[in-house]
This record gives C-alpha cells, sequence and structure tokens, in this order.
C-alpha cells in the first residue's frame, strides 16, 4: 500500500536532496516516511491550535472557565 493511496508529491530537487541526507540520520527509512511524518506533525499542530482559540471563545462566552 502506497503511504499516498497513489498519489505523487513533487518536491524541488534541492529540498529532496535536503531530504535525503536528513532522513538516514534522523532515523526515517524513505522519504516518504519522512514526508507523513512531518505532515501528520503539520496538521496535529494546527488542530491543537485550533482546539485553543476554541476554548478560548467558550471561556469568553462563559462555558468554559
Amino acid at each position: 500500500m502506497a503511504l499516498f493511496g497513489g498519489n505523487k508529491v513533487q518536491l524541488e530537487e534541492g529540498l529532496m536532496e535536503r531530504i535525503k541526507a536528513h532522513i538516514a540520520e534522523a532515523g526515517f527509512s524513505s522519504v516518504e516516511e519522512f514526508v507523513q511524518f512531518c505532515i501528520e506533525k503539520e496538521l496535529k499542530s494546527r488542530r491543537a491550535a485550533e482546539e485553543a482559540v476554541l476554548a478560548d471563545r467558550l471561556k469568553g462566552l462563559g462555558y468554559l472557565e
């Protein structure tokens, strides 16, 4: 099973070379594994930020203390 469901992502050659140089020392087995890790990390970060904004709104409305 492909990590990207058969979809392909094109990256600039310079970025691809930097990723390839980084993955071995960072413990990743492939470029795909590294890219998937980075995307998941970013999405989790964005979700946490969105949840914090929502919590602040609910506190402002008096629903949360």
